[in-house]
């Protein structure tokens, strides 16, 4: 950083220098006069930029100083004009030279100033691009990570369908509550729409000592939880020929929501996508 610092110093005194130059050069042409002349009358600009790459430093004294040089230089040069007693400085007109002074002085001071600290606020954005960049890598990273857990592998096999069976068995201990008897339920009804525990029960015998003989058979398995479950998305008119709990006709997954505390939805996304998951696997590693 400091060494940026220090290239863009020898850089701007460069500029200054050729500006400084190119000014006289001008005011010479276009005055008709001596360069030397115009040299001595421009003294107050020539001081300025002196002090200014000296003293110069943001956050110090002389970031005050190069404010009051050009009155202080300007101010100079009118007093000799004034007291008469250099030649070269009396045949000149002081008071246009001192303002023109003054406002290149400004002028250069504003540019300058400006040069100096974009730098400043550029590594300001810079950081700030970088933060963010960082932000959004480690939220990718997670993200990714998220996705590798979600995977089903060899190694998450048996808890995934652990998984499953445990969604499974809460779903249905939410159907024997919302569609209890004293709640105008029956038997009958929540038969209709509980997952068969001989499904579910079948995980882990299959999971302990799982062969690729074993493949078919859980993907059966699984494809009948998917049916199970997508009886829940049903209305329950349409399942049970009648209104039991519903007033609009709602979905059974909708009215178990609604009429337990546990989230029987979550439960309902996470078994089906869990099944889902776990039948691309077994298609994918087995051929199926």
């Amino acid at each position: 950083m400091q060494q940026k610092e220090v290239s863009l110093d020898k850089l701007l005194l460069t500029v200054s220098t050729l500006s400084y130059l190119i000014i006289l050069g001008l005011f010479s042409f276009v005055t008709d006069t001596n360069i030397f002349i115009i040299f001595v009358g421009m003294l107050p600009l020539l001081f300025y930029l002196i002090v200014f790459f000296l003293l110069y430093s943001e956050h110090k004294l002389g970031n005050k100083i190069v404010w009051i040089a050009p009155f202080m230089f300007s101010g100079l040069f009118f007093a000799v004009w004034l007291s008469g007693k250099i030649n070269i400085v009396n045949r000149m007109d002081g008071p246009v030279l001192a303002v023109v002074n003054l406002f290149l002085c400004y002028l250069l001071n504003i540019i300058l100033i400006f040069a100096h600290r974009l730098p400043a606020k550029s590594g300001v954005y810079q950081k700030k691009a970088e933060a963010h960049e960082k932000e959004a890598h480690e939220l990718k990273k997670r993200v990714e990570e998220y996705q590798q857990q979600l995977k089903v592998t060899k190694e998450n096999f048996r808890t995934r369908l652990q998984g499953i069976e445990d969604k499974c068995k809460a779903i249905n201990f939410a159907i024997g509550r919302v569609y209890s008897n004293k709640h105008g339920g029956s038997p009958g009804i929540r038969t209709r729409i509980k997952l068969k525990k001989e499904l579910y029960n079948s995980f882990s015998e299959l999971s302990s000592h799982f062969h690729d003989k074993d493949a078919y058979p859980l993907l059966k398995l699984l494809n009948q939880i998917l049916l199970s479950l997508a009886v829940l998305e049903q209305n329950e008119q349409d399942t049970f020929f009648r209104k039991v709990l519903s007033k609009n006709n709602e979905k059974i997954i909708e009215i178990l929501t609604a009429n337990d505390k546990d989230p029987v939805v979550e439960y309902f996304e996470e078994a089906k996508d869990a099944c889902i998951k776990m039948i691309d696997y077994l298609k994918e590693s087995y051929r199926l």
